[in-house]
């Protein structure tokens, strides 16, 4: 994308991961990728001040004669909530990987699906991604929700606190704790 955010070029990796932009003129672009359904970016994390880079993005100044290399993109397979509509955290079988979300697995809420975090069988996850319709909603919780990576919150998607309880009653503390990066194209309520 050109600084208007208008689509200036559109690259399909090679079988190693390898893209390039050529003939661009003098300016700033962003570049960013698209994510396949199943996979969790982890890279490029964290706002960069010298840059001026987002999380998921690189922003790119060239001038006359610029060559840029090294900005790679990060991914990871994600255990997919395949469980009903509105269906239960806590069950393994509503999981692609056959258990509850832990502090090693990232997670894909997908598109026009709806997840209840009515317990959790560890307060931490890796990383989670709310794909564009899917939405999670929290319970009556009695602790909070670390998550150890990224959230992104595809447009379209959700993260919901309305009603929940989130107290904790060891510490009093209420809500999400997030060691990585948000991207948030979606609503947070």
């Amino acid at each position: 994308f050109d600084s208007t955010r208008h689509t200036v070029m559109v690259d399909t990796t090679d079988s190693l991961g390898n893209y390039s932009f050529q003939n661009l003129s003098n300016g700033v672009y962003i570049i960013k990728e698209v994510l396949k359904d199943e996979w969790v970016q982890t890279h490029p994390r964290s706002v960069d001040i010298t840059t001026g880079n987002q999380p998921g993005v690189y922003i790119l100044k060239l001038s006359q004669g610029i060559s840029k290399t090294g900005l790679n993109f990060g991914n990871t397979i994600a255990c997919r909530y395949i469980g009903p509509p509105g269906g239960l955290w806590r069950d393994p079988s509503n999981w692609s990987c056959g258990h509850p979300p832990d502090a090693g697995t990232p997670i894909i809420i997908p598109r026009d699906t709806s997840v209840v975090i009515d317990s959790l069988p560890t307060d931490s996850i890796h990383s989670v991604r709310i794909q564009q319709g899917g939405r999670i909603h929290f319970g009556a919780l009695n602790r909070l929700l670390r998550i150890q990576g990224r959230l992104q919150i595809d447009s379209g998607g959700t993260l919901s606190f309305s009603g929940a309880s989130l107290s904790s009653p060891d510490d009093g503390i209420t809500g999400l704790v997030l060691y990585g990066d948000w991207i948030n194209n979606g609503t947070f309520d």
